[in-house]
């Protein structure tokens, strides 16, 4: 979701592998595409100058509310997660650069190891760096009249963008778990996100809709204790 909302950004500097991967007209390719979809959302200076970003995001599933998600990120290697459940519990992911905790609504402390390199993704504060920077593989996987289908990936991970071709912004991300619809893929400070996404949540089926309004703040200070994991 990492995401999707926010989501979200080069030029110069993107993985050479996926150039002789060559869309319909056999002159763009798979990074030129990317590229152009990170100069659309602002470039990557400018991007890499967002140095914090704090969002909460309200989740509905079947139109009930579920829980309030409130993440915590400076950039490139911090990022804290709570959840505040509608039951009244409460759930807390520390990632300090290093190492990440859970605290889980129990109120016990885990030391995460499997899910350290996705913690470094969502710390990234745009995974779209995140894959540029580590040099993974951008690949055209399907193209219409609307928009290209460019797949990434590195090892076991991929995910698949889809980047309106009139706007170079994505309509869509996809992934083995979740499709998520973006509506509005614009980064500004305050502005509100809303998207639609179908996938399987906790033991919720895999035709569950959840709906999410997410807000964010960016550039606003945070107390270097939010990322703590040994508190």
């Amino acid at each position: 979701m990492k995401k999707n909302l926010l989501l979200s950004l080069i030029i110069i500097g993107i993985c050479s592998c996926g150039k002789k991967n060559k869309g319909k007209n056999g002159n763009i390719t798979a990074d030129s595409i990317f590229a152009k979809y990170v100069k659309a959302l602002g470039g990557t200076d400018n991007l890499r100058n967002i140095k914090t970003s704090i969002s909460s995001k309200k989740s509905y599933v079947n139109g009930k509310y579920f829980c309030t998600t409130t993440i915590y990120i400076h950039y490139p290697d911090k990022v804290a997660i709570q959840y505040d459940y509608s039951n009244g519990l409460h759930s807390l992911i520390r990632f300090d650069g290093k190492e990440g905790t859970q605290i889980t609504p129990s109120g016990q402390t885990i030391k995460l190891n499997q899910d350290v390199e996705s913690l470094k993704q969502i710390a990234y504060l745009f995974p779209e760096l995140y894959y540029i920077d580590n040099k993974y593989t951008f690949k055209i996987a399907s193209e219409n009249k609307q928009d290209y289908e460019i797949k990434i990936s590195k090892g076991k991970f991929s995910t698949s963008y889809f980047i309106d071709k009139s706007t170079f912004l994505v309509t869509k991300v996809k992934n083995e778990n979740s499709e998520t619809f973006t509506i509005k893929d614009t980064i500004i400070s305050g502005i509100e996100m809303p998207y639609i996404s179908k996938t399987l949540v906790f033991s919720y089926p895999k035709d569950t809709v959840v709906n999410s309004y997410q807000l964010y703040k960016l550039n606003t200070a945070i107390n270097d204790t939010v990322f703590n994991t040994r508190k």
